[in-house]
């Protein structure tokens, strides 16, 4: 049970927080939606655009994805806990409108493929004093909007606990190739679930007709609703600039661009015949984790290799438009070599020179976060059935348009 979050909001916690093994509602539409409103109290679910990510994610994680048991409690228990979500976000807006009205100021988006070094440059920007960092506790149950003065000991921090260590449980390698914790930065593509329009879907599932749906989709109403979002982290917990960090964003950075109008974005570009072996292990594991028949490695293969090269072409096609001093591209080797280096030129180019407090927790945090802390994570592309001219191949506009270094 969660308890009652403090809050001056007025605004309670879901009474139930969802459980492995004490779930059985059927994995239907009416019966999940149901099932929401009882846990929460709550039926208003506002304007109901999520409606038709929602049926076409339920079909075809039921028709295509192959799940198992384990595999179909899982879905159950994230669908309930986004729709809760949804309920107690229209709730927290119904109540408190004028947190629409919170402004969302330059906010600083980190892009790239997965496995590119997107979370080490991330948390390294999140080291800014007074930036707004995004929890993994926060994104996974945003409403009730958090406070600040509790935002340490909120009770949606051991329920986050409890779910790592669930799937921890379930995939001991998890730290070696994904490390998290309920209070450190996290990837935003939570918000986005929330709207059931999350390109990251397709990473846990293999569902290729809401892959095909998602790639055609409009994103700019999901976009707006993950503003709304932070604008309820914001109201009572503020901090500027916000910064954001999903490899799904590649797919909407038009919304992106359009939502945010004052958006800068930190695009790391690491080689894809480097990416691709790590993301298949990474992805394939995933997968296979809620599936009753596994994937084979060369079908795992074929669907990484697949899946980013849409978005990679979309993110091309409006930066070939798209005012250039917006954007920042590192390359990953650079970034490794001299992580700290590259934070300097970051911060020259739009123009924010930092305190040198800043630069002493950059530092500090590379020193006690070295490569391979958690365990290191071994992989080959040729497992995967994939070569290295194959991917070069696929990706060969990307890596001539940013001159994706080796």
């Amino acid at each position: 049970m969660i308890e009652p979050i403090p809050s001056s909001s007025g605004i309670a916690a879901p009474s139930t927080e969802i459980l492995p093994g004490t779930e059985t509602v059927a994995l239907s539409e009416a019966a999940l939606m149901a099932a929401a409103q009882q846990q929460s109290g709550l039926s208003d679910w506002g304007d109901g655009d999520f409606r038709e990510g929602f049926r076409i994610l339920l079909r075809a994680c039921r028709q295509e994805a192959g799940l198992s048991a384990v595999g179909q409690q899982w879905l159950r228990e994230n669908c309930l806990r986004w729709l809760i979500n949804r309920l107690q976000i229209q709730e927290t807006l119904r109540q408190y409108p004028e947190i629409l009205q919170t402004p969302i100021r330059r906010p600083l988006f980190v892009f790239g493929l997965p496995r590119s070094g997107t979370t080490l440059l991330h948390r390294l920007l999140t080291e800014r004093p007074g930036a707004r960092v995004p929890l993994f506790w926060e994104l996974r149950q945003p409403a009730p909007p958090p406070e600040a003065a509790t935002r340490t000991h909120d009770p949606r921090i051991a329920l986050a606990a409890a779910y790592i260590r669930g799937i921890e449980a379930l995939f001991p390698a998890i730290a070696s190739m994904h490390f998290m914790q309920p209070d450190t930065p996290e990837e935003c593509y939570l918000l986005f679930q929330n709207s059931f329009a999350a390109f990251d879907n397709t990473f846990f599932f293999h569902i290729p007709t809401y892959h095909e749906w998602i790639c055609q989709y409009d994103l700019l109403p999901s976009h707006r609703y993950y503003k709304q979002q932070l604008q309820i982290l914001s109201w009572r917990s503020p901090g500027e600039p916000w910064i954001l960090k999903n490899p799904g964003h590649l797919l909407g950075v038009d919304a992106i661009l359009s939502t945010f109008p004052d958006a800068r974005i930190v695009h790391i570009h690491r080689h894809p015949r480097q990416v691709m072996g790590s993301l298949c292990s990474l992805q394939g594991n995933v997968l296979n984790l809620w599936r009753e028949h596994p994937l084979t490695d060369k079908e795992v293969g074929e669907i990484v290799l697949n899946r980013w090269q849409l978005p990679l072409q979309r993110l091309m096609n409006v930066r070939a438009t798209a005012d250039s001093r917006r954007f920042f591209d590192v390359q990953y080797s650079d970034f490794v070599a001299d992580p700290l280096s590259v934070m300097h030129q970051i911060h020259d180019y739009f123009d924010e020179p930092p305190a040198p407090e800043t630069w002493q927790r950059m530092q500090q945090w590379v020193a006690d976060n070295p490569q391979h802390k958690h365990g290191e994570h071994s992989y080959t592309l040729e497992t995967f059935g994939l070569t290295p001219n194959q991917v070069d191949r696929k990706f060969a506009d990307y890596i001539e348009y940013f001159k994706v270094k080796e």
